[in-house]
């Protein structure tokens, strides 16, 4: 269970947040965006309240980028050495999805849910007691 307030940033030190909330959700998204954001088999995320991040140290750069889903999704990341932080969707203006790996303690975080399953690697093993969605998910169910 993540330990509030918790502490995240960048690979290189110069961008640093705290973060003052527990997660709504968590959950891995193995869709082509999130591989290629992180050059792997998927982004861990988890959703929490915007208001619930603040940065600490440096300025977050950010790109923006159109979805499948007509969505705009701003992700943030440390401009000296490219790290991703966090990201904001237009969908969900109240909600910001924090990038797992940017934390200090990532083990304090349970993934059990997967989305955009139907882009999964095929070497990717996933369990049984596993939430799958072969798309997205509406994640609204688990906010106040």
């Amino acid at each position: 269970m993540l330990i509030i307030p918790a502490k995240g940033g960048c690979q290189c030190g110069n961008c640093r947040y705290v973060l003052n909330a527990k997660p709504y959700v968590a959950y891995a998204c193995h869709c082509q965006e999130c591989k290629k954001l992180t050059a792997s088999a998927f982004l861990l995320c988890m959703h929490v309240p915007s208001e619930s991040l603040t940065i600490t140290k440096g300025q977050a750069a950010s790109r923006q980028r159109g979805s499948e889903s007509g969505n705009t999704l701003v992700t943030w990341f440390c401009g000296h050495c490219g790290s991703t932080l966090y990201a904001d969707n237009s969908s969900r203006p109240a909600i910001r999805t924090v990038h797992i790996g940017s934390l200090e303690h990532p083990e304090e975080i349970t993934i059990d849910k997967h989305i955009w399953t139907k882009r999964q690697l095929p070497w990717v093993q996933l369990p049984d007691t596993h939430e799958v969605h072969p798309e997205g998910k509406d994640w609204s169910e688990y906010y106040p």
